[in-house]
């Protein structure tokens, strides 16, 4: 069983993983790893507004 210190912990390692499908998928398809990147770094700016929005 998985314990997690925090459930901001457990957000952080989805975000990881979704990052890094993100990345494996777009390279995958024949996206350049910089165009992956700005898709990573729009993924981040959402999660960041909703998590001000949750707040």
């Amino acid at each position: 069983m998985c314990n997690f210190k925090s459930q901001t912990e457990l957000l952080d390692l989805k975000i990881k993983f979704l990052r890094k499908k993100l990345v494996q998928c777009g390279v995958n398809n024949g996206f350049t790893h910089w165009e992956t990147l700005k898709y990573s770094q729009r993924l981040d700016k959402l999660i960041f507004k909703s998590l001000l929005k949750s707040k």
